[in-house]
């Protein structure tokens, strides 16, 4: 009985050398935050507030070649002259990252770029405007005061995977009443590596990029 004892406690200890053996060489695989973001100190990827704006009603195109500059009125609007809020996206990590927009861009609006595994794709420029397709989530509220109707976006099933290169950022243009108190805006998006064919493989996870109603400066938070 000593004798089995003994090879039974032989067994489990090699097996827990074993067991910690394989779990360090899977934690040596990992990546350092510091190799991941290009800004240690910024997410890795999100909005900052830009300015308000006129956003034109007219209807997308299927293929846009958008130019440098935004394509919504320039010029710093107050108040009830401005629709909507231009947001910017930046990608903050070493890899790309793709979005669904109303559009497809073209020529001046994209550079060719290509994934880790050499997979070529158009980039888009930096510091564009382009219309990603994002969605709006009513926020749970603590007192019985219920926000505005969550907003109909009238979208259809149409649209195009946008990719955005590392350290690059675009303008997106959100209206006003969909940052109304109480709601949120967010973009789903995925990585290049969650990627096949520039396809995003099944049963991937999807990423989403938030910007709340209290994010904005507070002269524009709504009461």
């Amino acid at each position: 009985m000593a004798g089995m004892v003994k090879h039974s406690l032989l067994v489990v200890g090699v097996c827990l050398v074993t067991s910690a053996g394989g779990l360090s060489q899977e934690q040596g695989r990992c990546i350092p935050r510091s190799q991941v973001l290009l800004s240690p100190d910024k997410a890795s990827v999100y909005f900052s507030f830009g300015r308000l704006s006129l956003l034109s009603k007219t209807s997308p195109r299927l293929a846009e070649t958008a130019p440098a500059k935004n394509k919504s009125e320039a010029g710093e609007l107050k108040g009830d002259a401005a629709n909507a809020i231009l947001l910017r996206l930046r990608n903050n990590t070493c890899w790309t990252i793709g979005f669904p927009t109303e559009s497809m861009y073209v020529g001046p609006a994209v550079t060719a770029w290509s994934f880790c595994d050499g997979t070529g794709v158009l980039g888009l420029r930096d510091g564009i405007e382009v219309n990603g397709r994002y969605e709006v989530e009513e926020l749970e509220s603590p007192s019985s005061r219920r926000p505005a109707k969550k907003p109909d976006l009238g979208r259809i099933d149409v649209f195009s995977t946008s990719w955005l290169p590392p350290g690059r950022s675009v303008i997106i243009a959100i209206l006003k009443e969909h940052l109304n108190k109480g709601f949120a805006i967010y973009l789903p998006f995925n990585y290049e590596w969650e990627t096949e064919n520039r396809h995003v493989r099944g049963g991937e996870a999807q990423h989403r990029v938030y910007y709340y109603f209290w994010n904005l400066p507070e002269d524009l938070q709504k009461k």
